[in-house]
């Protein structure tokens, strides 16, 4: 019986375009928690909790910045690279939708802005490697 071989999809979407894995570093997410703490007359600490937001932040490190070489360097699975990421920081001011799949391709949706974009031109060449980094906000 010959083994099937499936890939596992991208980590994430933004606005249902996948977000290259070529030498992504790990996502990390952090909660911000909007709430309100007040001791009450008997002393006893009450806590209103309004909510709960993440913000998720991503790095990449010598991203191809295009996928539209005739020189043949391309991020592995073929995802946004560095200037397609700067392009759509740029054309993307208000919330986008973004999509996380986990390794089983389980999605989670949420809608976000993006909080801050950095890059880094790395290496100069026929095609230029750069280091690329961005937070996005849960709205």
């Amino acid at each position: 019986m010959a083994s099937r071989i499936t890939l596992r999809p991208v980590l994430m979407k933004w606005n249902d375009m996948e977000v290259s894995d070529h030498n992504r570093t790990p996502l990390d997410v952090s909660v911000e928690e909007i709430s309100r703490t007040s001791r009450m007359a008997n002393g006893r600490l009450r806590k209103y909790i309004v909510a709960r937001k993440r913000s998720w932040t991503c790095s990449w490190d010598l991203l191809p910045d295009s996928n539209d070489t005739p020189f043949g360097m391309t991020t592995v699975d073929m995802g946004l690279a560095a200037g397609d990421i700067e392009h759509f920081y740029n054309e993307n001011e208000g919330a986008i939708d973004l999509k996380l799949y986990n390794g089983r391709g389980d999605e989670s949706r949420y809608s976000v802005m993006i909080d801050s974009f950095s890059k880094s031109i790395e290496k100069r060449g026929s095609v230029d490697l750069w280091s690329v980094s961005i937070t996005l906000k849960e709205i």
